[in-house]
């Protein structure tokens, strides 16, 4: 299944379950109205991480949920940690960077083994230049590679707390 409809069908689900009109949880999730649709209807293939973790934010739930990721599990006691983008951006390249050093791998070679353009990890550590957000699609990628959570990845969990470090889900 793709992010986008693993997203919808997460969505669909709360929707129902929290008995939520679109247009009540777009407003009150802060996220667009028409995002909130294409959203529910899959029709963008790597939907923006910004509003992706406006939904785990908005059902208290990990971004690894929102997305479908399900070997990848947290406690009912996890507390989620309120980031701005530029704290996921730097949690994300600390990560990255020490991931990186401890595999000895270059960036460029962690781009082209995970399926994308060698040069987009690159961009994104370059100290010289004010870096977008990588898209969910290469966070995903660069997640499953490392066989880690993205809430972890982007410091929105502690992994340090024991109660908070995700659980191995029994297969």
């Amino acid at each position: 299944m793709t992010l986008a409809s693993n997203i919808q069908i997460f969505l669909k689900q709360k929707l129902k379950e929290h008995n939520l009109r679109k247009k009540d949880f777009a407003k009150a999730s802060a996220i667009p109205y028409s995002s909130v649709i294409t959203l529910i209807s899959a029709g963008k293939i790597y939907p923006d991480l910004k509003n992706i973790l406006k939904i785990a934010n908005y059902f208290n739930c990990s971004i690894d949920e929102v997305l479908g990721r399900k070997e990848i599990i947290f406690s009912e006691k996890t507390h989620f940690i309120d980031l701005s983008l530029d704290d996921i951006n730097n949690n994300l390249k600390n990560f990255l960077n020490d991931k990186l050093l401890k595999h000895s791998l270059k960036a460029y070679q962690l781009g082209k083994i995970c399926g994308f353009s060698e040069d987009v990890i690159v961009q994104f550590l370059k100290k010289d230049r004010a870096q977008r957000s990588l898209g969910s699609g290469v966070v995903t990628g660069i997640a499953n590679y490392f066989k880690v959570s993205i809430d972890e990845m982007i410091g929105r969990v502690r992994a340090s707390n024991q109660e908070q470090q995700p659980l191995e889900k029994d297969k």
